[in-house]
């Protein structure tokens, strides 16, 4: 493999951890291992009351980024009436991040 393909030698790193199942990274809490810091920090906020990612529409606060669209589907797709809110919640949420 050629180190060149990747511009920045930590995600020459972050891959080959994929193939060499490398998990470098140790939850102090519960020892769940990780091969990227950046998802090992993530996950931390699993074991606290932290909630810094918020959903604009509810009070529904939550500890990952990646489940506020799992929040919106499961909430709203089954109010038909809201679709429009959803999609500008869904553009003002883009914006903020």
């Amino acid at each position: 493999m050629r180190s060149s393909c990747f511009a920045e030698k930590s995600k020459l790193t972050w891959h080959l951890r994929i193939h060499s199942g490398e998990k470098a990274y140790q939850c102090s809490v519960c020892n769940a291992s990780f091969a990227r810091k950046d998802v090992l920090e993530g996950y931390l906020r699993t074991h606290s009351t932290e909630r810094p990612f918020k959903w604009p529409i509810c009070e529904a606060a939550f500890a990952r980024k990646d489940v506020l669209p799992v929040h919106c589907i499961s909430e709203f797709t089954l109010q038909k009436n809201l679709t429009g809110a959803l999609n500008a919640n869904l553009r003002l949420l883009n914006r903020a991040t």
